[in-house]
């Protein structure tokens, strides 16, 4: 079984119970993020003679299609470390208390510096022809189309006239991005095997135009030699014969050699 706390940052033990299913996030489209605050300490503000505050992280949140909205102290300990510049977890909550482990992600993206309360498709690009109906989702907390599609009915029916429709459609335009983003991932796959088949082919090209080269020139040297075998082997008379020859032949074509001795 995977642990409950498994894929939490900066958690330095938990003793807990892993029990399935109590940290579930509720279907109510709620947003979540996590930020510091700065609380005034009333007791040591009296102490210190001045006003003093200390940090405090909070969990803030956002359901019901911004009808209702908050913020607290989170119930987890946790401490901030100087030397990683990061928020620590120290000791988690007891089971079905913890906000860290009912909103693991959030949890992350806050120790890794980002605040923002959504990551996704801007939804913008749902309604590319009609910008007002974006920014009448975006007025009730709805930016992404991913938080559309992830719309209850009832959410749907709170919304009003449309809304339904919208989702459907954010559900289908999500689908597609899915299956273009396969075909992008194999047409680049493709595109990579041809690029690596022409590198090959052009090696084995190169390779083959060596081995030509080498081959010719191994023909030719075995030629030169043999014909200069073939000079250094010869006597006098085969030599005084072979020039007879030619001078005959040459007579023959009424041509005359220049320089040439009986």
């Amino acid at each position: 079984m995977q642990s409950i706390t498994e894929g939490i940052e900066n958690l330095d033990e938990y003793t807990g119970l892993d029990l399935d299913g109590v940290y579930d996030t509720p279907p109510d489209a709620i947003i979540v993020w996590f930020d510091v605050i700065k609380e005034y300490m009333p007791a040591k503000s009296r102490e210190a003679g001045r006003e003093v505050y200390e940090n405090y992280v909070h969990r803030f949140y956002i359901k019901e299609l911004g009808y209702s909205s908050g913020n607290r102290r989170i119930k987890d300990e946790v401490y901030f470390n100087p030397e990683t510049n990061q928020w620590h977890v120290k000791k988690l909550a007891g089971a079905g208390k913890s906000d860290i482990l009912r909103f693991k992600n959030e949890w992350n993206k806050f120790v890794k510096g980002s605040n923002g309360i959504e990551d996704g498709t801007p939804i913008k690009l749902l309604f590319k022809n009609d910008p007002a109906r974006a920014d009448m989702f975006i007025k009730n907390h709805i930016s992404t189309v991913e938080r559309l599609a992830g719309l209850t009915e009832a959410d749907c029916q709170r919304g009003g006239m449309g809304w339904l429709d919208d989702k459907k459609r954010a559900e289908v335009y999500l689908h597609k991005i899915k299956e273009s983003a396969g075909s992008i991932q194999n047409l680049e796959y493709v595109k990579k095997l041809e690029e690596t088949m022409a590198a090959k082919d052009k090696e084995i090209a190169e390779l083959r135009a060596q081995f030509d080269l080498f081959l010719s020139q191994q023909i030719e040297a075995r030629q030169n030699s043999s014909v200069l075998a073939n000079e250094t082997t010869l006597t006098p008379a085969q030599k005084r014969a072979k020039t007879l020859a030619a001078k005959k032949a040459a007579e023959s074509d009424g041509e005359k050699i220049e320089g040439l001795e009986e």
